[in-house]
């Protein structure tokens, strides 16, 4: 038949048993500390209280030496999976940036391909495109956001931009919607003159429509027109929207009497420098201009 032992260890000081905890042998020590300090220094019992206060300081020692090592090992131990977390963290934070960056780039890619669409829908809706006209613009304005023309000039403006003026060249102009290349070269030609000039699209298309409309000038005579706005935009007193509005109100009227767009531009520019309002301009030139028609 098996027996079972259990096996303790008992403490003894001057033949009298102490509770074996940290608790109940610091307080023995303070005790025989307090009884030696009204001993004679030397006596017997003097010498055998500090052997005694001696052998629990020991006992102390040692377990505050263990409780060290315990903690050292618990300290390199978090340390150890304090570094495995920050290099799991780090893996974990690179694939989690990874995985959002392909998101966020996916999201830009489908939100720019609806904008396309929406872009490309305003201007069937406007200009009556559709088919494979309205798809080769959808293309070209693609090709042409990220080229540099013939000239050296880099298009800057983005391919939904290049659509919107698609939009407004193929409103301000109806013929050029019945020659979809056509309306490529002419809204290429008003990008080139907002480069030129430094300006948004917008006054630039503008400026070339109004003039093509004002002395009935085809797709052909676009880059003629353009280098002749910027011109005299560059070494005259009016600017590209200035010179714009002038040309609405009196362009017709230098057609009629066979004045070119390069003396027209001159004129404009030559009278700028005495009218602050470029519409004031217009209809006096054009008033001056009929006079001499007359």
């Amino acid at each position: 038949m098996a027996r079972e032992y259990t096996r303790e260890i008992y403490l003894y000081i001057n033949g009298k048993q102490i509770n074996n905890d940290i608790k109940s042998i610091r307080a023995e020590m303070q005790l025989l500390i307090n009884e030696q300090a009204k001993m004679l220094v030397g006596s017997k019992e003097y010498v055998a209280h500090g052997e005694r206060i001696r052998s629990l300081k020991g006992i102390l020692n040692e377990h505050t030496n263990q409780l060290k090592n315990v903690n050292r090992s618990w300290g390199q131990a978090m340390n150890a999976m304090g570094d495995w977390f920050n290099r799991f963290q780090a893996v974990g934070v690179a694939a989690i940036a990874t995985i959002i960056g392909v998101v966020m780039a996916f999201r830009k890619t489908t939100e720019a391909s609806m904008l396309m669409e929406e872009r490309l829908s305003n201007l069937s809706a406007l200009t009556g495109l559709t088919g494979r006209s309205l798809n080769w613009l959808g293309e070209k304005a693609k090709e042409s956001s990220v080229s540099i023309t013939e000239t050296g000039v880099r298009i800057k403006q983005s391919a939904t931009d290049i659509v919107d003026a698609y939009t407004k060249i193929g409103s301000q102009r109806p013929e050029l919607l019945k020659n979809k290349e056509s309306l490529a070269v002419v809204t290429e030609a008003a990008i080139v003159l907002s480069e030129a000039a430094k300006s948004k699209l917008e006054p630039a298309t503008l400026a070339l429509t109004t003039t093509m409309n004002q002395f009935n000038l085809g797709a052909s005579q676009a880059n003629r027109i353009i280098n002749t706005l910027a011109a005299g935009s560059l070494v005259g007193a009016g600017e590209i929207p200035y010179l714009t509005e002038v040309m609405e109100k009196s362009g017709t009227t230098a057609n009629l009497m066979g004045i070119s767009i390069e003396q027209m531009t001159g004129i404009i520019e030559g009278v700028a420098p005495k009218f602050q309002l470029a519409e004031v301009a217009g209809t006096s030139l054009d008033r001056v201009l009929l006079e001499m028609r007359k």
